[in-house]
């Protein structure tokens, strides 16, 4: 069965579907709101949405638009005049049918802002005091002295052994000998370069010629603006969305009992690792949206790359955000 492309929209009293179903047999097409949840089949297409408030059932309006392809559905709401919220997130709505059974290997999931967080989950605390290394530690940091081991790095950790027979993938990374390099000694070898790279004569040269940050720093940022009248997604980007529901990601690295002497990390540290390495790239991304002043650039790509330590020292680690945002300000 296939997932049709969706869209929703509201008026102050009511929720309108629109469903693009081309292919649709409509002489065998079942539609049904129950407890908060949109049950639509008609071969090829078959759709369960959650939706984002509460509607009266029984109380729909269908219409076909057959030169287009459209299905329209409109939903009164159960309470006329309340808003939903994030009606442009479809694939926070989508209910997959095996999504019981793969409940052990979810992937991202929204949560509202009111969700009381269940009992025994970790409240995490993002700003607390950064401690520096102790230089003793330190002596250890020579990029050659490590275990013949592979350690994980990527997205949750989840990901090794990606550059021992591809080292043409290692050239956007700074961090030398990556699937052996643990993930303790990557924050401090990437400290250190960054202090063997600085030079004072630019950075002086910086912070007097203030012409060329000027227009970055006065540069709009959409994403701060008004979002009303905002133009909607396209059909492509919708497309996206509903393939993105259906991907599971993953949230835990892989069992220490499988990369044998890896360090052991909590379930809570292992989802502060990645919060945070996701804050690392919106900050590289927000950096380079500014110094490019919104237009489109075929080197954002490796800037991104390089200025984002999840991806250039492909750090695994981060438990604090000062140990994010400690880079960004030495640049």
């Amino acid at each position: 069965m296939l997932t049709p492309l969706f869209s929703l929209t509201q008026t102050s009293d009511k929720l309108i579907l629109k469903l693009h179903i081309p292919l649709a047999d409509l002489s065998n097409s079942e539609f049904l709101v129950e407890d908060g949840v949109v049950f639509f089949g008609a071969p090829p297409y078959y759709l369960r949405l959650g939706l984002p408030g509460s509607v009266v059932e029984d109380d729909d309006h269908i219409e076909f638009k057959l030169e287009s392809g459209d299905m329209f559905v409109t939903m009164t709401k159960l309470t006329p005049g309340e808003h939903f919220e994030d009606l442009d997130m479809l694939s926070r709505f989508i209910i997959n049918s095996d999504s019981k059974k793969s409940a052990s290997n979810v992937g991202i999931q929204i949560l509202d802002s009111t969700t009381t967080l269940p009992e025994g989950t970790v409240d995490y605390d993002w700003f607390v005091e950064l401690l520096e290394e102790n230089d003793a530690a330190r002596s250890d940091d020579d990029p050659m002295n490590v275990e013949i081991i592979k350690y994980p790095y990527g997205f949750a950790a989840s990901k090794s052994g990606l550059f021992v027979d591809k080292p043409e993938t290692c050239l956007p990374i700074d961090l030398p000998n990556p699937d052996f390099c643990p993930p303790s000694k990557r924050h401090r070898l990437q400290l250190q370069s960054v202090q063997d790279h600085f030079q004072a004569e630019h950075y002086i040269a910086d912070y007097y010629e203030t012409e060329a940050s000027a227009n970055a720093l006065r540069q709009s940022i959409p994403w701060t603006e008004d979002k009303t009248g905002a133009p909607e997604f396209s059909d492509e980007y919708r497309h996206r969305l509903t393939v993105l529901s259906t991907r599971a990601l993953p949230l835990l690295p892989p069992s220490p009992s499988d990369i044998g002497s890896l360090e052991k990390v909590k379930v809570e540290d292992t989802r502060t690792f990645v919060y945070l390495g996701l804050a690392d790239l919106l900050f590289a991304y927000t950096y380079d949206y500014r110094v490019r002043e919104g237009d489109e650039n075929c080197e954002s790509g490796w800037v991104v790359a390089k200025i984002a330590s999840t991806l250039s020292w492909l750090e695994a680690s981060f438990t604090q955000l000062e140990h994010v945002t400690r880079f960004f300000v030495l640049m």
